[in-house]
């Protein structure tokens, strides 16, 4: 006589995160408002599994006689001293100002709920070809480190002088 067992339970599926929130399409939006014809120019290198943006910017946006260029970023707003660090010390951020174009910063902020959406604060800093002159000094190295690089260096050097072949007289 065969007992009828009962049917086995599935595991319930693991809950579904949510992805990540990009800002970019809230900046196109204010883009648009401000009468901006707007494209995002970042793209996902799926052989490097990283994001590439053009020249450092995340959006190329277009008004008659004026290009701007803006780097987006989101979450506290912690981020936006990072990304204009980073803007500051690159050359392709120098080229587009020196070209005439426009370069900034945006960075959302959550503030708070109001019901089930989410309120977002914009931070905007325009980036000016000046502030490109005060850039941080690099960090001091350690007196350790650089002794440590001395000893590397002449190493190398006295390296290089014994296999190099000697002198032929003809």
């Amino acid at each position: 006589m065969m007992i009828d067992q009962p049917a086995p339970i599935a595991p319930e599926p693991a809950p579904k995160r949510k992805p990540p929130v990009s800002h970019i399409p809230r900046a196109l939006a204010e883009l648009k408002r401000r009468g901006y014809r707007a494209k995002p120019v970042e793209k996902w290198n799926s052989f490097a599994k990283i994001r590439q943006d053009l020249w450092g910017f995340d959006i190329e946006a277009l008004r008659p006689g004026e290009i701007l260029f803006v780097q987006v970023t989101g979450g506290d707003g912690g981020n936006h001293a990072a990304r204009r660090t980073k803007l500051l010390a690159s050359a392709e951020c120098r080229d587009v100002l020196l070209a005439g174009g426009r370069a900034a910063v945006w960075s959302y902020a959550l503030r708070g709920e109001a019901g089930d959406r989410k309120l977002y604060e914009l931070r905007e800093q325009d980036i000016y070809l000046h502030d490109m002159q005060v850039i941080a000094a690099p960090a001091p190295v350690s007196p350790r480190k650089a002794a440590a690089r001395e000893r590397a260096l002449a190493k190398r050097a006295q390296t290089r002088l014994r296999l190099s072949p000697p002198p032929t007289l003809h």
